[in-house]
């Protein structure tokens, strides 16, 4: 079995043989002293079963909740009611009527230029 020990010169991990448990080695990296600590008591068993850790059905029973009981539900009507935040406009870019117009104008010029390109390439025919 190997027990992983950290040199405190180089920071490296060293797997030592459980033959060394309780000695010191030499690191091979930066050759410092390394206590190989001894080994530890064995954990002790967790068990989750036993009189320690079971409770009575009682207490894990959640209490209902009485909601029925408590007084209906009112309106605080002597306050204002709190004001909404103005909301801020959102910056936009406006055109002049006459970008659009002539926006519109090259459109259809260049949709009338296609359909006659369109139809004289059309009317040439067939390669042969």
């Amino acid at each position: 079995m190997t027990i992983k020990v950290r040199c405190n010169g180089c920071r490296s991990k060293l797997y030592v043989s459980s033959r060394r448990e309780g000695k010191s080695i030499v690191c091979p990296r930066c050759n410092a002293r390394v206590e190989v600590p001894a080994p530890a008591s064995a954990p002790p068993e967790t068990r989750f079963e036993g009189p320690a850790v079971e409770l009575p059905l009682g207490d894990l029973l959640i209490p209902p909740l009485e909601v029925m009981d408590t007084a209906p539900f009112a309106v605080n009507t002597s306050s204002p009611p709190p004001r909404r935040p103005i909301a801020r406009k959102q910056k936009t870019v406006v055109l002049p009527l006459w970008v659009l117009w002539a926006m519109c104008l090259a459109l259809l010029l260049v949709a009338t230029g296609a359909f006659f390109v369109g139809a004289w390439w059309a009317s040439l025919g067939p390669a042969t």
